[in-house]
């Protein structure tokens, strides 16, 4: 409690103190246009370590440029949000677009993200923003309270604001909060790479993608238990992460990324309580037993797929034997998502 106090008030302090520093960045042609284009700019563009956020970057990308290909694209990194904010404020014309990436970070527990938010939102007044598919979760207690009323007021007086949720829970919240904010309903943007990622390669072994941080339910018993049915089921186990520990780098995301959705389209199996675990089982046609998060993310976004045959979602690792035998008799049935309402949302 007392950590979180001490980040969000860090937050807060850069919110009023950087926007009126001079000199923190002069590189002017970062913001240069191609004639009188739309930019569209995506704020808090991931540059750090997780493959799963940058897919969601990746996608929003995708979207936009296949939807939108005249539009210039600026994406303005997490790490380098106040490095080029002033920049922005002299740059950005009435008729462009702020983006905020999409995610699991609408809260206070990645809350330098909501700080970047609320700081954009409270200064662009003119100019459309629209929050990427997001899961909000402010928890419980006095100091999620607070931060809450604080982004409803923030976000409440913005006239043209639109808020994607991922899953049905932050959608009836969202609307129930932000009642002068356009809020809709749209799956997780990486679902969007569903046509481009499946491949038809010959699939060997089973694939462990687990977490190592504060999202995560499993115990170590729980985890045992699950090499054990990979040995008994499978010959060959790969434990891999969405996280990247070594030889990441901003330019070899693309690269990165591909790999890792190369290994799961070579996998018989993916077990994993990584969201974004599952989404990349389903863009790879991949099967995928999927374990529940700390905040119930991964189940909620599930709903999208549950009638797919292949992925299924548990709370009980003493199903295994079970749900992997109904995987392997299913029929595969792939449904068409639907992110209309977010590419509606992007014309000018």
């Amino acid at each position: 409690m007392l950590e979180k106090v001490k980040e969000i008030t860090k937050e807060n302090i850069k919110m009023i103190v950087y926007p009126f520093l001079k000199g923190l960045n002069n590189d002017e042609h970062f913001f240069t246009r191609k004639n009188n284009t739309t930019t569209i700019y995506i704020i808090d563009s991931h540059d750090l370590n997780n493959l799963g956020d940058c897919a969601i970057v990746y996608a929003q990308k995708k979207l936009i440029h296949d939807y939108y290909p005249n539009y210039a694209i600026i994406e303005i990194r997490i790490t380098e949000f106040y490095k080029y904010f002033k920049l922005l404020k002299k740059n950005i014309k009435k008729e462009d677009i702020i983006t905020f990436v999409g995610g699991g970070n609408f809260g206070i527990e990645y809350y330098i993200m909501e700080a970047h938010r609320r700081l954009c939102i409270r200064t662009f007044s003119n100019n459309k923003i629209i929050m990427f598919p997001q899961t909000m979760y402010f928890g419980e207690g006095f100091l999620s309270t607070i931060e809450l009323k604080r982004t409803q007021r923030i976000y409440n007086k913005h006239s043209n604001l639109f808020l994607f949720s991922r899953d049905d829970e932050s959608y009836k919240n969202m609307k129930r909060v932000f009642t002068n904010c356009n809020v809709y309903l749209v799956p997780d943007i990486v679902f969007y790479l569903t046509e481009n990622k499946s491949h038809s390669y010959d699939r060997k072994g089973v694939i462990i993608c687990m977490r190592h941080d504060i999202e995560k339910k499993l115990n170590v018993q729980d985890e045992e238990k699950i090499e054990n049915f990979c040995r008994k089921n499978f010959k060959s186990i790969t434990k891999i992460d969405t996280v990247v520990k070594n030889d990441f780098s901003y330019e070899s995301i693309n690269d990165l990324l591909n790999q890792f959705w190369n290994s799961f389209s070579r996998a018989e199996l993916i077990i994993t309580d990584r969201l974004h675990g599952m989404i990349f089982s389903y863009i790879t046609h991949t099967p995928c037993i999927a374990f529940d998060n700390y905040n119930n993310k991964v189940s909620r976004v599930y709903k999208w797929i549950s009638n797919v045959g292949n992925i299924k979602v548990i709370n009980d690792v003493n199903q295994l034997d079970e749900v992997f035998e109904d995987i392997k008799n299913s029929k595969i049935n792939y449904v068409d998502l639907n992110f209309s309402a977010l590419i509606s949302a992007l014309l000018v």
